[in-house]
């Protein structure tokens, strides 16, 4: 997996680019559900901080929130586990190109539809799990960055998280038994403005613990065991 951040300080009449940070990363396992090669639906998951307004840190908020919790964790680790969950929805009343996904371990009251690629025989024309793979590595980089600027009391001009990933259909469409069932590639580009006369030395603090801290990144660079069951009745005769 390669991690690109991009950042520039924002001065008058324009900005100036002061640290770019370039790493690689290898996945050589990614036990989790397949995806398919994504589109670009990664422009409407921009920040809406982009269009141009600061991005104000408001450590009192980010520390009032969390610093309680980080000293509860401390005495009560048992408390700091969380369950996340996704789950399909009205699977069988559509064609096999087509579902809709309910994300949340409570009923939020929304339901994302997805599509199929039509490099395996999808009509495209909607994000496909692949998508929505790329679209929870975003958000949660996105979240994190932000988060973490508002503890470092850094102001942030501008942030976008671009993920992209890249995989050979012939491994699930059974092709070519040699190629892997998965992505191969993954990219996460992080374009990131801080406001004029921050230290180059703060943001390249931010990036650090921003990867280290992104719980979705972590968990696809390392890779984790995901059990499968599936549960039935019998046919009615």
């Amino acid at each position: 997996m390669v991690a690109h951040w991009t950042i520039t300080e924002r001065q008058e009449g324009g900005s100036r680019s002061y640290n770019h940070c370039h790493q690689r990363f290898t996945v050589t396992k990614l036990p989790i559900e397949r995806g398919i090669k994504t589109k670009d639906v990664w422009a409407i998951l921009r920040s809406r901080f982009s269009r141009g307004g600061l991005l104000k840190p408001n450590s009192n908020e980010v520390r009032a929130r969390q610093d309680p919790l980080r000293e509860r964790y401390k005495h009560t680790a048992q408390e700091a586990w969380i369950t996340d969950r996704g789950m399909t929805t009205r699977g069988v009343e559509t064609d096999p190109f087509h579902g809709y996904v309910v994300p949340g371990s409570q009923d939020y009251g929304i339901v994302w539809p997805f599509g199929i690629h039509a490099a395996v025989g999808g009509y495209h024309d909607g994000p496909n799990p692949g998508d929505l793979l790329c679209a929870a590595l975003a958000a949660c980089l996105d979240s994190t960055i932000r988060i973490i600027a508002g503890r470092l009391q850094l102001t942030l001009t501008s942030l976008e998280v671009v993920v992209t990933a890249e995989v050979d259909v012939r491994g699930t469409l059974v092709v070519d038994r040699l190629v892997p069932v998965g992505f191969q590639k993954m990219r996460c580009r992080v374009n990131l403005e801080a406001a004029r006369g921050t230290d180059p030395k703060l943001v390249e603090k931010l990036c650090a613990a921003a990867e280290h801290s992104c719980v979705n990144l972590q968990t696809l660079r390392s890779g984790l065991a995901v059990e499968t069951s599936f549960h039935g009745s019998e046919p009615q005769q």
